[in-house]
């Protein structure tokens, strides 16, 4: 079973032929990303977060008292916009009322079989029994926005695709400025960016190099994959 849901906890993990990658949502809704690395079976992991006083970061609402909680410092699973977290969203959206917040909390999960579906994209498939499918559902009780994050686990070729999916549950027109498929937050450290650039007859070229602070971009501007950058 690549996907376990623990009962009490709410602790999901994925499991791959050498992976593991856990989250869970705590008592606000919020979506923690706890884990993604070697092998840990179904460990609860929630006691490895790293809590401190946030200093300048603001804290939610409900929470205003706990100085050691804010949107802005936690490892998220999919971040929302506008409401406090001050690094790179996933989202960017204009509502009804001119706001631009996007408060996503946690509304549900359920494991599928097989790979889910991208009409219209390129994505990859399911051979027959090869992959499980994890389905994670955000809401925003306000506006209605609804963001399903879509996980398709590939146990055996050791492979974890995902998608978001947004939907506007509300009366009212949401402009959607900028939407990404995943996010992956990673807790202080040391890292390093893989990346394969390239030119004619010499496609996929490796290149390694430290990640700094601040924006790295990689990609093309043709439109299409191509020698320059890949998918």
């Amino acid at each position: 079973m690549s996907i376990h849901i623990a009962q009490q906890t709410g602790v999901i993990t994925l499991h791959t032929a050498r992976t593991s990658y856990q989250m869970w949502a705590d008592e606000q809704g919020v979506r923690h990303h706890l884990y993604y690395g070697p092998p840990v079976g179904n460990a609860d992991l929630r006691d490895t977060e790293f809590r401190s006083d946030c200093a300048f970061s603001p804290n939610p609402g409900e929470l205003h008292l706990q100085r050691d909680y804010s949107l802005d410092t936690l490892c998220q699973e999919y971040t929302g916009c506008g409401v406090g977290d001050f690094r790179v969203s996933c989202l960017n959206v204009q509502n009804p009322d001119g706001s631009i917040a996007a408060d996503l909390r946690f509304a549900g999960a359920e494991v599928l079989p097989g790979k889910y579906a991208l009409p219209g994209l390129p994505a990859a498939f399911d051979n027959g029994g090869e992959c499980e499918t994890l389905r994670v559902t955000l809401r925003d009780d306000v506006t209605g926005l609804t963001v399903t994050l879509l996980y398709g686990v590939y146990e055996q070729a050791d492979v974890i695709t995902r998608a978001a999916l947004l939907q506007n549950g509300g009366s009212g027109v949401i402009r959607l400025r900028k939407a990404a498929s995943a996010c992956l937050d990673l807790p202080f450290g040391e890292w390093e960016l893989l990346h394969f650039h390239g030119r004619h007859c010499m496609e996929r070229q490796p290149e390694r190099a430290p990640l700094p602070h601040g924006v790295q971009v990689i990609g093309s501007g043709r439109g299409a994959s191509s020698h320059h950058h890949n998918p």
